[in-house]
């Protein structure tokens, strides 16, 4: 063989090369993809209980869409065009997810990427210093035409229907508890969820439904009573709060799993120099996710607030609730110092 030959071969080959790594790019740019699995450095293999709760997409615009089970995230993106994938910081919802989520690992994990490869219809992502690996299956075509995912400070500024409450709205008085339920987009999403928890909870058959029942009867004149009140609205969020917290409180039918629910809890924490538990209901209503925590007679309602990590909710005098997995970092308020929890496991 010539030298010219050869290096003609050569020259061939590096083309081709250039070509299948420019057409890998272009194969990402525009799919859409859902969690397979991870492997761990330590080759221990964790799978989500649904894949359709994790998925990425990849935009053409060089924007990520991130699905990460009870959170919706945004990031930019961008490639060499041979195997190095760079993904940058995830601006995403905070909502506590429920447990064995893998949604806190997958938004850390992502700006953490280092390279891609793309075979037989599968995408892997190698995180930096060998970390470990995440595997993606090409999502289905009906799934991967939903609108892509805006950064979350874009999806709160966005204008969006006021969703509806149970009641019918044409029926609410004026200047009542009701037309202001059906003005807030908030205070609607609880009405909803108290509907389905109070449904689930008075089912026949359900041991605490006469109870619940009876309850329910006394907090209607409770909440309705927060027309009068100077901030009607907080009067009626921490209504709600409570009421969502104590049916899930004493209805296991409540607390069953459905797909359609935005409430999860209430969780025990013990936190440290706090006498008996700090329970929690997390409320992952649009547009704001709450927490509510009580220890004995106090009480706290936190929204939910910006976070590199975990689910970080702060209230009015430095309150904070900083849950990240079993872990939490709790803040009563007024100068008080931080206090370290975890969550237990109680009946």
């Amino acid at each position: 063989m010539s030298r010219n030959t050869l290096l003609n071969a050569f020259f061939l080959a590096g083309c081709l090369w250039f070509a299948s790594a420019i057409a890998t790019t272009l194969d990402l740019a525009g799919s859409n993809w859902r969690l397979v699995q991870f492997t761990s450095i330590e080759n221990k293999v964790l799978r989500p209980d649904d894949p359709a709760k994790y998925t990425l997409r990849f935009g053409a615009d060089g924007r990520l869409s991130v699905g990460a089970d009870c959170n919706r995230g945004s990031a930019s993106w961008s490639s060499d065009g041979i195997a190095e994938l760079t993904i940058g910081p995830v601006a995403a919802t905070r909502a506590m997810c429920p447990p064995g989520s893998m949604s806190d690992q997958l938004l850390r994990d992502l700006s953490n990427v280092a390279h891609f490869t793309i075979e037989e219809g599968r995408l892997s992502l190698a995180l930096k210093m060998d970390a470990g690996r995440y595997e993606f299956e090409s999502e289905p075509s009906s799934a991967a035409a939903e609108e892509p995912v805006e950064p979350p400070a874009q999806l709160a500024a966005k204008a969006a229907p006021t969703p509806k409450p149970s009641f019918d709205c044409t029926k609410a008085a004026p200047q009542s508890a009701e037309q202001s339920i059906c003005a807030d987009p908030l205070l609607a999403a609880m009405d909803v969820e108290l509907a389905r928890l109070y449904k689930l909870a008075t089912a026949p058959n359900a041991k605490s439904a006469a109870a619940i029942e009876r309850d329910q009867r006394t907090w209607l004149k409770t909440r309705n009573a927060c027309a009068s009140k100077p901030d009607a609205r907080t009067c009626l969020r921490d209504a709600y709060a409570a009421r969502i917290s104590d049916i899930r409180a004493q209805s296991k039918e409540a607390r069953s799993p459905d797909e359609k629910g935005i409430s999860l809890g209430p969780f025990p924490f013990h936190c440290e120099g706090i006498a008996g538990y700090v329970t929690t209901t997390f409320i992952n209503a649009e547009p704001q996710h709450l927490v509510r925590l009580q220890s004995g007679s106090s009480i706290w309602i936190l929204e939910a607030g910006e976070s590199a990590s975990g689910a970080r909710y702060v209230g009015p005098n430095g309150a904070l609730f900083w849950n990240k997995g079993r872990e939490a970092t709790f803040n009563e308020g007024n100068r008080k110092p931080d206090t370290q929890c975890r969550q237990e496991n109680v009946g």
